[in-house]
């Protein structure tokens, strides 16, 4: 069995995550999502600095968001490469017209 409190169907998740953040580990709160993606994005520009990146894009959810990061990150210094082996469904292909197409495809990713 697997415990997530993460998740909206956990009741009282968020309450125990917020217990252990702030009473076990001694933490405030001081984080938003917002907040995470921004010092995601500037840890990025400050490790690859002015280097060019190439990724593999799967489609997934993974490196569709490593793909964003980097994207907002370095630009057009980011070049995506995505294999069809055509195992994906086609809205989970990075090709297809998912999310990531509009945003990415055109400018970022090759095949």
């Amino acid at each position: 069995m697997q415990f997530h409190p993460e998740v909206t169907h956990t009741r009282q998740g968020m309450r125990m995550l917020e217990r252990f953040v702030r009473d076990i580990c001694q933490c405030e709160a001081l984080w938003t999502p917002a907040k995470i993606i921004d010092d995601a994005v500037e840890r990025i520009r400050q490790q690859v600095g002015d280097d060019k990146v190439i990724l593999g894009l799967s489609g997934g959810v993974d490196s569709s968001v490593t793909a964003m990061l980097l994207h907002r990150a370095i630009g057009k210094n980011l070049t995506c490469v995505f294999v069809d082996n055509g195992l994906l469904a086609p809205e989970r292909s990075a090709a297809g017209d998912g999310d990531v197409r509009r945003p990415l495809w055109p400018e970022h990713c090759s095949r």
